[in-house]
């Protein structure tokens, strides 16, 4: 059914204005530290030799104004993080995206953010690495993507974090803002999309995990909080859903490849059904509004983060 959505949609002024795609979303403490601030640049190096390529645009870590790589490469995490000596209380983040034009939305794109040390104390924020890729890794299988996640779960030690098909939006807020409506529409009809602004989440998931999709990874807290490990296999019974484990925590795998359902022929992905009736018990329960103007307000909000619940 994935095959069947509409990848990329263009406004009328030409601007691609959503574009669908295969990402992965990591919330982490200790953002401020410099052991974490490495593994974030690791991973995001690895990204870079997987689809550098394709990258267009890169926000400079100081002055966060646009900059067309090929014409003006700036200096990549990993090596800003090595010439900056940051403090704990100094706020650092990026953000990569491979769109024709810097407003362009891409299913190529990697960003993050690292809390402050007294916004991780005093606030509760969680820091946070998101990547994106085209549907077409899929067509080799699902084994890269999941090798990625595992692999980014082990250096970064996640307290939770998710990862399936999800909905790519314009990285400038007014185009991104014109089409709240259309996102609110794509997300109401296919559940299995993530609708995914992991600057707005960061603020309310130290207390609860966002929800599950194809991919739902728990650091070993939440697996604790479901009753532990053997608990978990014993509620995930079903054949479609795969455990993988690595030290720190655990990849809930739901269904050979993602899903998005659709709501409108009555169809919701099994597989996240039975992982959500799992995980059910430690979802936050309170989260501000995805959108300002339009679609998810806040009643639509919280609608959309229990859409599998009382399901099948």
């Amino acid at each position: 059914m994935v095959d069947e959505l509409q990848q990329s949609l263009q406004d009328g002024e030409g601007r691609t204005v959503v574009e669908i795609g295969l990402l992965v979303t990591l919330y982490f403490d200790g953002g401020h530290e410099p052991e974490v601030r490495e593994a974030v640049a690791e991973c995001f190096d690895e990204y870079i030799g997987l689809c550098g390529r394709f990258l267009k645009w890169g926000r400079h870590p100081r002055s966060y104004a646009w900059h067309e790589l090929e014409r003006l490469p700036i200096r990549s995490p990993s090596e800003w993080f090595r010439r900056k000596k940051l403090k704990a209380d100094d706020m650092w983040q990026f953000y990569y995206h491979g769109g024709q034009q810097e407003w362009d939305a891409s299913s190529y794109r990697a960003y993050a953010y690292g809390a402050r040390k007294w916004e991780a104390e005093q606030s509760g924020w969680l820091s946070y690495l998101s990547a994106s890729v085209p549907i077409g890794w899929l067509e080799d299988g699902a084994s890269d993507f999941l090798e990625l996640v595992l692999g980014w779960s082990r250096r970064l030690q996640p307290i939770h974090g998710y990862g399936g098909v999800g909905i790519m939006e314009s990285p400038d807020l007014g185009v991104a803002q014109s089409e709240e409506q259309t996102v609110y529409a794509m997300a109401r009809r296919f559940p299995g999309l993530e609708v995914d602004y992991p600057f707005l989440h960061m603020g309310y998931l130290h207390g609860g995990i966002k929800g599950v999709n194809w991919v739902t990874i728990l650091g070993d807290r939440y697996v604790s909080e479901v009753g532990g490990l053997r608990q978990l296999r014993s509620s995930l019974e079903s054949d479609e859903v795969s455990l993988h484990e690595y030290a720190g925590g655990i990849v809930i795998q739901a269904g050979a490849g993602p899903e998005i359902g659709d709501v409108n022929r009555q169809h919701l992905p099994a597989a996240y059904l039975e992982v959500n009736r799992a995980l059910k018990t430690v979802r936050v329960r309170e989260h501000v509004r995805f959108h300002g103007m339009a679609g998810f307000g806040s009643e639509e909000t919280l609608a959309w983060l229990s859409r599998f619940d009382d399901q099948g």
